[in-house]
């Protein structure tokens, strides 16, 4: 059942991110820290990010700037090592704590 409830939230929120064009990461990370630790959390929603954007692009490849991709590909690419090392380096409590109420209780500090 589990599954089935993190498969509507991700559709659901797929949906929203791709109209709006933010808000994924927002809304996925505090529910899905209930289920799993942050870091496991931070790599599913990585992986539902990478699938998002190649359907992305698949929509709307009319309007893709080749230019426009380089620029933000290698910066997206040097933040993205720099926030999978600073999730990995700093103590898992201190992100809960920052995540707030959506940290499951017993790993709060």
């Amino acid at each position: 059942m589990e599954i089935f409830y993190i498969a509507s939230l991700t559709l659901i929120v797929a949906t929203i991110g791709t109209i709006t064009g933010f808000g994924t990461s927002t809304l996925m990370i505090p529910v899905l820290v209930i289920f799993f630790s942050p870091v496991e959390a931070i790599f599913l929603v990585a992986i539902i990010h990478w699938f998002g954007n190649i359907w992305k692009v698949a929509l709307f490849r009319s309007g893709f700037n080749m230019r426009l991709l380089l620029f933000f590909g290698v910066v997206g690419l040097g933040t993205s090592y720099l926030g999978a090392l600073v999730s990995l380096s700093v103590d898992q409590s201190l992100l809960l704590s920052i995540l707030g109420v959506f940290g499951r209780s017993e790993d709060l500090p």
